[in-house]
């Protein structure tokens, strides 16, 4: 039985309304640089600030704490990590860096995985909720993450940056160095980090093997961003990022040899922007190019195999920005999108492709000075299921006598099919339809005692139709029945003083297949409090409690499939940092510091006590 909405809808979700919010510039929510008050879909931003305040390592320990999001990681560090949006699959979250959409096109459901993704070279991470297909496309059907690599800077003078050793619990060690500089002409920016870990067993209790085996992770990455502006009103970008990583986990008993992942991963960003007509036209041509490969070495019945998957995707667009009508920013674009996926292994090779064309148009208006919004349309052209049109509205209204912020959307989105579930020749089914959904949002925020209390609630519903299953019967994929979620997003802060600060974050989360049964993998209930202490300029302190809530999932390896039910888990995590002078800082943090034994996907254990420690350099 679904328990009722609980009465801590009192606190909030979303952006509040402070002084310093009012200057938080936005771009994903609306595809223009936008306040962040004055964007109605639910929008959380992940500053650099926050980054290095708790001590992210990994993307995916940074969105564990955002509100409507829930992480679930196959173990430690380094392994497989699905992400879910307000109950949505996973493969319902569009995932870009710098713009560029690097959702791997050979996994069966085409969903990303953040295990490789780390935080070094990131300046923000913007997490969208809800449907976003009317300016993304397919797989935005539960919100958009869009990360934002660190960039250059236009003061002149000599290179900047930081160099930074580290290590700690499981043989961890990481070196980074970043490097940025430029002038008004011209920046750029160098990141260079690797981690080694020998990690932990993957395994929970009930599913290792003897003798205990630890599986280690090793990620290098290396980011690279420049901006060129050769004249006013000109502007060239250019920006990379290549990834190198060996994971290694557990497949069965006797692991000889130990199975692992190699992983490489690039993508390329270029883009050049003029302003013309006298600042009343932008227009923007943007060509991305992304690749990723995996070669997994396993044990197949006594015998070493291997799986080879390699996912390309090009993409060209051209966007035009008009402002000659006094408060609206209209919008018209053209996107051609081509995926390639190739896998090949000791029993199988295949090579799929698919092409999508696409139509945008959008309207961003604002009225009074206090009524803002959004209101657009697109049409999709896919060469493997045909065409879809999704639209969206979405108004904020401030009230500026009592602080008080309200927002709604509603809007329409899908999600192709897999290039896996469309061509594969064992079970691909090239008559699928697309995944389709409406979604609707209603919320507030509200500012108190003098903007020190910030409290508010945002409603969401999602239906979906069409959503894509694995036939156990038939052995093929297959269009099913529609699938519900809805919920309530939340939070509440208070800032004591000018040292310390509290948040609360919770989120129900109510889901429901057309069988009834609740989705897998989605707790109801999840929560964090964040605490951050300065008592001097020179020492920070936080802390973060999070709360996952019991969830349905499956048996790991059971056949037939039988579903089981996780239990909830709490775990604390700690860091702190002290600035000796303008140039040295020594960091510190504990993970799980009550050591809490947990099972964040059936089978697999959760990451343990651990202690680390490092030093962070200015140059």
């Amino acid at each position: 039985m679904k328990s009722s909405i609980p009465l801590l809808l009192l606190a909030a979700s979303g952006a509040a309304i402070s002084a310093e919010d009012e200057t938080v510039i936005v771009i994903t929510a609306t595809g223009n640089e936008t306040p962040l008050v004055e964007t109605a879909p639910s929008t959380t931003v992940i500053t650099r600030n926050d980054i290095e305040r708790h001590q992210y390592q990994t993307v995916a320990e940074a969105l564990r704490q955002v509100p409507g999001v829930h992480v679930a990681r196959n173990g430690g560090i380094g392994q497989p990590t699905s992400l879910f949006i307000r109950g949505t699959n996973s493969n319902h979250v569009l995932v870009m860096i710098d713009g560029v959409k690097i959702n791997d096109t050979t996994t069966p459901n085409g969903a990303f995985d953040f295990s490789n993704l780390m935080t070094d070279a990131i300046e923000r991470i913007e997490v969208v909720r809800g449907p976003q297909s009317t300016l993304y496309g397919s797989d935005a059907i539960g919100g958009v993450i869009n990360i934002i690599t660190r960039k250059g800077s236009t003061a002149g003078g000599p290179v900047s940056g930081s160099i930074e050793l580290a290590g700690g619990s499981h043989n961890t060690f990481k070196e980074a160095v970043t490097l940025y500089g430029g002038n008004q002409k011209a920046t750029y920016m160098l990141s260079l980090a690797n981690i080694n870990t020998d990690g932990e067993t993957v395994s929970a209790p009930d599913y290792q093997f003897s003798p205990v085996d630890d599986d280690g992770y090793r990620n290098t990455t290396l980011t690279v961003s420049t901006e060129f502006h050769p004249v006013e009103n000109l502007k060239f970008e250019l920006s990379g990022q290549y990834i190198d990583s060996n994971t290694e986990f557990d497949a069965s008993a006797d692991e000889s040899p130990i199975p692992e992942t190699d992983l490489e991963s690039w993508f390329i960003h270029t883009a050049a922007e003029a302003r013309l007509l006298d600042g009343e036209w932008s227009s923007r041509l943007v060509f991305n190019r992304s690749s990723s490969t995996r070669d997994t070495l396993y044990d197949f019945f006594g015998l070493p195999s291997s799986t080879y998957f390699d996912s390309k995707r090009n993409e060209a667009e051209w966007r035009n920005d008009f402002y000659f009508l006094d408060n609206h920013t209209l919008t018209a674009g053209f996107k051609w999108e081509q995926e390639d996926a190739i896998t090949s292994s000791d029993f199988s090779a295949s090579d799929h492709q698919a092409t999508t064309r696409s139509l945008y148009l959008q309207d961003q208006f604002s009225f009074f000075g206090n009524l803002f919004g959004t209101i657009g349309v697109r049409h999709d052209d896919h060469t493997g299921f045909g065409g879809e049109t999704t639209w969206r509205i979405a108004p904020v209204y401030l009230v500026e006598q009592s602080n008080t912020r309200i927002k709604a959307s509603y809007g329409t989105a899908f999600n192709a099919p897999s290039l896996f579930q469309l061509y594969d020749d064992f079970s691909g089914n090239p008559d699928l339809e697309a995944e389709k959904s409406r979604g609707a949002e209603i919320g507030f925020d509200q500012q108190l005692l003098g903007n020190r209390l910030s409290l508010g609630a945002t409603l969401f519903y999602n239906k979906m139709d069409n959503l894509i299953d694995f036939n156990n019967t038939t052995f093929k994929y297959f269009n099913v029945s529609d699938v519900t979620t809805k919920g309530v997003e939340s939070f509440v802060s208070y800032r004591f003083n000018d040292a310390f600060d509290a948040r609360l974050d919770y989120t129900w989360t109510d889901t429901e297949e057309s069988e009834g049964e609740p989705l897998l993998r989605r707790p109801e209930n999840e929560a964090s409090l964040t605490l951050n202490y300065n008592p001097t300029e020179r020492i920070s302190l936080s802390g973060i409690l999070h709360y996952v809530g019991s969830r349905d999932d499956t048996i790991r390896g059971s056949f037939p499939v039988t579903r089981t039910m996780l239990g909830s888990y709490t775990t604390i995590d700690l860091a702190g940092s002290y600035q000796f002078n303008d140039r040295w800082q020594v960091e510190g943090k504990i993970i799980n510091l009550t050591d809490k034994e947990y099972q964040p996907v059936h089978g697999y254990a959760g990451t343990g006590f651990g202690a680390f420690i490092g030093i962070k350099v200015k140059i």
